[in-house]
């Protein structure tokens, strides 16, 4: 079971039909704490990540623009984006820790990085095991928070990110969680689930 500590805000990028949880951007972050896990064992995370605005990657003079997701602490990404023609980024399916360098967008599930506009550009990365490496931590004890964030970023609506279907496995299923996830502050609810229009 599962509760997402976060505010209720959803957004729909430009040209996609599902809603994400967010605009996040600097100093902002979400968590998602779990129980009921075994301790010792291996869990898989996937989710989706929506980076909106002018990321710019691995650039130093304004950045660098970074998104991390710690499981109690430990680092299981810590990575750059850059939605900029000519800002590099860090983010491949080769990994998601270091300060490698790779063009805007790449391995994004769908990317505008050169659309002409501050704002305007965005991609979806999935992590998801699939056409990215796995998300995975061993489960020191039977609860576990995850906590997404971003750091160095310039705040909404220059800079932002959102998260969609984020998954915990381990031992080949799902962990139970509620079909809905509460949301402190307002006390509304959420769904993580990609919901059409």
């Amino acid at each position: 079971m599962g509760s997402l500590v976060s505010h209720p805000n959803t957004t729909d990028p430009s040209g996609a039909t599902s809603q994400f949880l967010g605009l996040f951007s600097d100093n902002s972050s979400t968590s998602l704490t779990l129980s009921g896990l075994v301790p010792g064992d291996l869990y898989n995370l996937t989710l989706d990540l929506l980076v909106k605005g002018s990321w710019d990657g691995n650039d130093s003079s304004v950045g660098p623009d970074v998104w991390r997701v710690t499981a109690d602490g430990g680092i299981l990404a810590e990575t750059t984006f850059s939605n900029v023609s000519g800002s590099d980024q860090s983010f491949s399916s080769n990994g998601y820790i270091g300060m490698a360098s790779y063009a805007p967008g790449t391995d994004a599930e769908f990317s505008n990085a050169d659309v002409y506009g501050i704002f305007d550009g965005y991609a979806l990365y999935k992590f998801d095991g699939v056409s990215n490496p796995q998300l995975e931590f061993t489960a020191a004890s039977d609860t576990v928070t995850l906590d997404f964030a971003g750091h160095n970023l310039q705040g909404v609506p220059d800079e932002s990110w959102a998260i969609d279907n984020v998954v915990v496995s381990g031992r080949g299923n799902a962990i139970p969680e509620p079909g809905t996830l509460a949301l402190v502050g307002l006390g509304a609810l959420a769904l993580l689930r990609r919901r059409r229009k």
